[in-house]
Order: C-alpha cells, then structure tokens, then sequence
C-alpha cells in the first residue's frame, strides 16, 4: 500500500513539474552568457600558447586549412574537445548542483520531471550547446511550443525553473 501512496506521489510531482511554465527566455540567454564566459575564460590560459604556435605572422586560419589536412584535423580535433568540455561543465554542473555559475547567478535551477535529476539527462539536455546554430534551432521548439522548454529538455524530461 505504501508503494502505491509513494508512486502516486512521484507521478503528482512529475506532472507538477512538467505543467510549470519554463523560467523566461532572456534569464535563460543571460546565464548561458555567464557560463560562456566562464568556459572560455577557464579554457583561454591553456590553449593560449597551443593557438600563437599554430598560426604565425601574417597567416589566416583559412590559409592554414588549404595549406595541410594535418592542420585541418588538428583544428576540428581542438573543436571537438572544446565542445565535449563545454558539454560536460553543463552536464556535470547540472547534476551534481542542479545549476551552472550562470543559472546561480540567474536564480534558476534543473529539475527532472520523472523524479531524481541523472547524469544522462543531463548530458543529453546539453548536446545542442556544442554549437549556437544546434542551440538556435533546439530553443526554436519553445518558442513555438509556448512551453518555454527546448525539444532536447521535452526529450530528456528536465525543466528549468526559476529557484
């Protein structure tokens, strides 16, 4: 009997979650700044002395890509892993504190609607943040949705509320 009270709850709580509106779009755009800047400032020292070995005096990065397929790769590899770690300080910010630096400073927050917020979830709501177009066209479902939520949120049953 205890199951079933306890199951009814969880469901009560899933569709509570899912029927609240998504915090705001423009609270949303400014955290995703603030972890932008975050991101890009943690990952700037670093790769700093690997960029001004690569491209030298006067040379472009297009010149680079018609010059050697060995740069070419080397450059779409040093893509890859900047977008994987993007994705991963979402990913595991996400789960571990059910917030980013951006979404603290935001007062906003993640929550699963199916019960306990995982890694998976996580992981999966963020796939379309390696690339602005992916985000771009991932965002354009709440908007015509009224949902306030992206199709990779809807998918991996997670919501943004404000705190």
């Amino acid at each position: 009997m205890n199951k079933k009270v306890s199951s009814r709850k969880k469901a009560s709580k899933a569709s509570n979650i899912a029927d609240v509106m998504g915090a705001s779009y423009i609270k949303r755009i400014m955290a995703y700044f603030i972890d932008m800047l975050v991101v890009s400032l943690v990952m700037y020292f670093p790769m700093k002395g690997l960029f001004s070995g690569m491209v030298g005096g006067g040379e472009t990065f297009s010149s680079l890509f018609a010059a050697s397929n060995e740069m070419s790769f080397s450059i779409f590899l040093l893509d890859f892993v900047l977008a994987l770690v993007f994705i991963l300080y979402f990913a595991l910010l996400e789960f571990k504190l059910s917030q980013t630096v951006g979404k603290m400073m935001m007062g906003l927050e993640v929550k699963s609607v199916i019960g306990e917020l995982t890694f998976r979830q996580c992981f999966m709501r963020n796939i379309s943040k390696m690339s602005v177009m992916f985000l771009f066209i991932d965002s354009i479902y709440g908007l015509f949705k009224g949902t306030r939520r992206r199709f990779l949120e809807k998918y991996s049953s997670t919501v943004v509320v404000n705190k």
